[in-house]
């Protein structure tokens, strides 16, 4: 029976236990994989994979750095997906955002294969930030609106209107402050949202 690894310290069990311990736990959560969504699947996979650190790091054996600061650039997301549930195809980001330059044709051929010019920046794991290039033409904002999500010109004629009156290119981000500062403390953290007694945000009307 051979050890999880010969560059790590020996760790306390062995790899059949280590199987055990964290594949166990996998088969649990990871039983819908090859029958759903991709989404779906990465994501139980992403609950997995953390799920070995922490086996691991309980065992001793120290795998993430709590004092370093890892950031990452997530991009290249699809620009729309298609949703089940209601037979129609989706914007995953928000309606505006700009396809990739080399993916424009696939709106007006396969919708579902575009990428989009959206990217979330991510900090040891927790996403901190996030935002978008938006569309800037109005013909494809049309398009896109009308032909590809059945968003009709009474919701959002406003927007094509602006368009037509010239808007050059623009994007930007979102940071996320509370969370960031958060992160700074290497203690326990917990986020809180404060909310009104009637449960609705007084400026949005939400939930």
């Amino acid at each position: 029976m051979e050890y999880l690894s010969t560059h790590w310290p020996k760790p306390p069990f062995r790899q059949d236990q280590f199987g055990y311990r964290v594949f166990g736990y996998g088969a649990a959560i990871s039983a819908p994989i090859g029958r759903d969504s991709r989404g779906l699947s990465l994501g139980l996979l992403g609950k997995l994979r953390l799920q070995a650190a922490n086996v691991l790091e309980k065992a001793g054996i120290h795998v993430r750095n709590p004092c370093s600061f890892n950031f990452l650039w997530v991009v290249d997301f699809p620009l729309f997906e298609y949703e089940p549930d209601s037979g129609k195809i989706m914007a995953v980001h928000h309606p505006f955002t700009l396809p990739r330059k080399d993916d424009v044709d696939y709106l007006y051929t396969d919708p579902l294969k575009a990428r989009s010019q959206h990217y979330d920046l991510v900090l040891n794991g927790c996403e901190v930030g996030g935002g978008s290039i938006r569309i800037h033409d109005p013909s494809m904002q049309r398009y896109v609106l009308q032909k590809i999500l059945g968003i009709g010109e009474k919701s959002l004629g406003f927007l094509n209107e602006a368009l037509d009156s010239g808007a050059p290119p623009h994007g930007g981000i979102a940071l996320d402050a509370a969370l960031i500062a958060l992160m700074l403390i290497p203690t326990t953290r917990c986020i809180v949202i404060c909310l009104p007694l009637h449960y609705q945000h007084v400026l949005q009307d939400n939930p």
